[in-house]
């Protein structure tokens, strides 16, 4: 299975919990036994349990149209499996064989497709996404050293130690603490300055060339910086199984990864943010994810994914060492 297909099954996961969640359970790459062979289990990219009810949702990203082998496929299963419905989805659309097909033997279609500019205007459900995030300069770390350390330390593997210490992370967290004292988010993009910060803490376990860090000054510039993200395209996930085409469900595909919003009956949305997709400058570090639309708008759910994004990213930073003799 792709990464591709496995973020398309996602995404399609993601809108039935939003359209089915509240009260059924939506499980994606799920297995059920064969009811001819219980020892045997099926596949399903997602599956929908209400009480008695099964419902299989089969997932195809091609570049052409579904036809009628695969209708003809999804009776099959429907049946084998003993399911309630089954839903079929195609990035690519249907042929009218197989839209024919599927309405003659109960089988439900979705599909994706693109909405214009004034489709989007029509259903306005357009919501403004922008991430924040810090961004260090000029930044000294000083090590607190006992007087007996010191002569213990080699500089070139202390160099390299501190470079890949995993506990880096901690130093930037409190850092971000601190310039949330300023509250920074609500000002104005152009009211917002350069702040300077100089802080001190005690890194448990802690050491460097074996010997015992007591102390580390962390002191630095820094800023907050605001990224709007664009929507470059709005997908609609239609309904394809009546006498005519039905849209309750829209998605704001962005630049960013598998970030996206999942709006349904135009009032309620599930976020989903991909954090390991995000670029950013040296010494900088994710902070804050911002929805917000023209419209009152229940949100559903906001899902967080890609959590790797949350590391400041690797920069240049001076290092010194001191000891209490000094």
């Amino acid at each position: 299975m792709s990464k591709e297909s496995d973020a398309f099954e996602q995404r399609i996961h993601r809108i039935h919990e939003l359209i089915d969640g509240t009260d059924a359970g939506v499980t994606w790459n799920d297995r059920i036994p064969d009811p001819d062979n219980p020892k045997r289990s099926r596949q399903i990219d997602v599956t929908i349990r209400r009480r008695d009810s099964l419902t299989l949702v089969e997932c195809r990203i091609h570049g052409e149209p579904q036809h009628v082998t695969w209708i003809e496929e999804l009776i099959g299963r429907k049946a084998s499996l003993k399911a309630t419905s089954v839903i079929g989805v195609s990035a690519s659309g249907f042929t009218e064989g197989a839209v024919l097909k599927a309405k003659a033997h109960g089988i439900f279609l979705r599909d994706l497709e693109q909405l214009t500019t004034e489709e989007v205007k029509r259903w306005g459900a357009i919501v403004a996404l922008t991430f924040y995030y810090y961004e260090f300069s000029d930044l000294t770390l000083d090590l607190l050293f006992g007087p007996d350390s010191i002569p213990k330390l080699d500089m070139t593997v202390l160099a390299d130690e501190v470079r890949t210490y995993h506990g880096r992370q901690s130093l930037f967290n409190a850092a971000s603490d601190e310039m949330e004292r300023l509250k920074l988010l609500t000002l104005e993009p152009e009211q917002r300055k350069d702040v300077r910060f100089a802080i001190r803490l005690r890194l448990e376990g802690f050491r460097l060339c074996g010997e015992p860090v007591v102390e580390v000054g962390f002191a630095g510039v820094a800023r907050l910086v605001e990224r709007p993200l664009g929507v470059p395209s709005v997908t609609s996930y239609r309904d394809l199984s009546g006498s005519t085409e039905k849209v309750s469900v829209v998605v704001q595909n962005t630049l960013l990864g598998e970030t996206a919003v999942i709006v349904h009956d135009a009032h309620r949305m599930a976020t989903i943010v991909d954090l390991s997709a995000i670029s950013l400058p040296p010494n900088s570090q994710f902070r804050y994810f911002r929805t917000a639309a023209d419209r009152e708008m229940d949100m559903d759910s906001f899902e967080v994914i890609g959590t790797e994004g949350l590391y400041a990213s690797s920069g240049p930073m001076a290092v010194t060492i001191s000891s209490w003799s000094d």
